[in-house]
């Protein structure tokens, strides 16, 4: 290090251990407060969408022990207008005064808040628009009103609010809203010029699924949250299907998690964490409910908020469609956040590298076991849906211009023999009699196809197929436990064209194989199909 970065350096750790507050402002003395207008541009792009602004002024709803919240957005003269009303606690003018700046500081419960950063209000509401209008009254309090508008904040280049009493247009408003209830909140967004879906009923619609979904906890307790969206009540949405029929309950754990405190200090808190396995349903219910690739993994629970889903949080590896079925929660409350990689948009978090090793030791090997499972059942149903027939009576109706096999060739010119011989038999024991052919027992059978396709498990590390020849007839054995089976049998088997293809490419290799009876020669061809069995593992794994 350079002497004048030590010096610089040593200078600034002085600044530090200063405790006369007077000093400090003699050597600090030039206020540098940012450019308003940039300093908004940036807020405002801080990654929330529509429908996450919107829940985060929802949480502070429920915060304030809301019972009711109702979530309204209209077109009004060809601007569009958010509100959130609720019927909790309301506040008070000081209350009110830190709400309305970023980073409130008003207190919180980490175990149990959904808010915690004191940014909610302000950044959720102006990531959609550009003045808000807070109308709110305690119990047996004062009814006030507060606004705060970006463009009066530009001009004069400073952070105001305006805050009073309520005057007669916003107590219209709050009689309007909340009727007579003596507490409340409203929270109302105009001037948005940063609406991402301006189709009402469509936005709507997602809206109450999101929320449905986000606070199923809340919506399903015993004094349940009455939620609602253009006046549509929004009802639970269980991704894991607890209480359903066929749904599977593989993993509930609480686990004590180790982390360091603000003051550096070790704690440890307690996380849930629960895994289902999800019924077995058809490819459309599949379809309708989203049991798909995208949507396997855990949902991200903050105190009882989800917060994240679709994702395995660095617990498991790659998604994988034998995971399909597989859900589960991670409960973890607020005082975890920095661990689990929460910021003050509660969107997309990302565990630190230490909570992923607590969890996944607990969690990796009952998700791999479901995995194997899983894979086992989609094969054995995949397996039973598969037709060869098309296959065996194209071979069929191209029997006699294919080459025969040495073994089906002996096995006629043997029967030709038994046949003669028993016929010289008959003519010594009657002579003269004449010969009536006898039906014999295969006579009678329906006639066979030449080839027929069955399926066997021979292990992952056997070989692709296995072939023999009995009665005439070649039987082909896929083995359902190699990786091209599934490839190529399996995930083709609503495609004809494939399935037949794939049958065909078998067939040949058999009778390429079966042709020679030279014990030496068999040898090669077994170990080139085993190498055959191997490359292709390798390949598509």
């Amino acid at each position: 290090m350079s002497s004048t970065i030590e010096r610089v350096s040593n200078q600034q750790d002085s600044h530090v251990l200063l405790e006369d507050t007077e000093e400090l402002f003699s050597q600090f003395q030039n206020e540098t407060p940012p450019n308003i207008g940039k300093f908004f541009y940036s807020m405002r792009r801080m990654g929330y969408d529509n429908g996450a602004a919107l829940g985060d002024i929802v949480d502070n709803s429920i915060d304030a022990g809301a019972t009711l919240v109702k979530v309204a957005f209209q077109v009004a003269k060809g601007e569009h207008v958010f509100t959130v009303v609720d019927d909790g606690y309301g506040m008070n003018d000081s209350f009110l005064q830190q709400a309305m700046r970023l980073g409130s500081d008003t207190s919180r419960d980490q175990m149990g808040d959904l808010g915690f950063y004191g940014m909610g209000l302000i950044t959720a509401s102006i990531s959609i628009g550009r003045c808000i209008t807070v109308v709110t009254k305690e119990k047996d309090g004062p009814m006030l009103h507060a606004v705060q508008d970006l463009d009066v904040m530009e001009r004069l280049n400073r952070f105001v609010t305006q805050i009073g009493e309520a005057d007669e247009e916003h107590k219209a408003l709050y009689g309007e809203l909340l009727g007579s209830a003596n507490s409340g909140t409203i929270v109302r967004i105009s001037k948005c010029d940063q609406v991402q879906d301006k189709n009402t009923t469509q936005f709507a619609v997602g809206l109450v699924k999101r929320f449905a979904r986000t606070y199923r906890m809340f919506l399903s307790s015993e004094q349940p949250l009455t939620l609602c969206v253009n006046e549509k009540k929004v009802h639970p949405h269980d991704p894991l299907m607890l209480g359903e029929d066929g749904t599977q309950l593989e993993y509930d754990q609480n686990l004590d998690v180790s982390y360091t405190d603000a003051q550096g200090g070790e704690r440890s808190e307690k996380v849930r964490v629960r895994i289902v396995k999800l019924p077995n349903l058809s490819q459309d219910m599949n379809k309708e409910l989203g049991i798909n690739q995208q949507n396997q993994g855990f949902c991200l629970m903050r105190n009882n908020r989800e917060i994240g889903c679709g994702s395995w949080y660095g617990l498991w590896g790659e998604k994988h469609p034998d995971l399909n079925r597989v859900r589960g929660e991670i409960f973890f409350p607020g005082v975890l956040d920095d661990v689990v990689g929460v910021d003050f948009t509660k969107q997309s978090p990302k565990f630190k590298q230490s909570l992923i090793d607590q969890l996944r030791d607990k969690v990796y090997n009952d998700i791999s076991r479901l995995k194997n499972q899983n894979a086992k059942e989609r094969k054995t149903e995949k397996d039973s849906q598969v037709s060869h027939s098309e296959a065996e009576q194209l071979i069929a109706q191209k029997a006699n211009l294919l080459p025969r096999t040495r073994i089906e060739i002996e096995r006629r010119e043997r029967d030709k023999k038994e046949r003669e011989l028993r016929e010289r038999e008959e003519e010594a024991r009657q002579p003269g009699r004449s010969r009536v052919p006898r039906k014999t027992q295969e006579v009678l059978r329906e006639p066979k196809l030449p080839c027929r396709f069955l399926t066997q498990p021979m292990t992952s590390a056997g070989p692709i197929f296995d072939a023999e020849v009995a009665n005439g007839v070649l039987t082909i054995y896929w083995n359902r436990d190699h990786v091209f089976y599934e490839r190529f049998v399996l995930d083709n088997k609503d495609n004809p064209s494939m399935l037949v293809a794939s049958d065909f490419l078998v067939f040949a290799l058999a009778k390429a194989e079966l042709g020679y009876t030279d014990e030496n020669t068999k040898g090669v061809l077994e170990d080139i199909r085993g190498t055959l069995s191997s490359v292709m593992r390798q390949l598509l794994t």
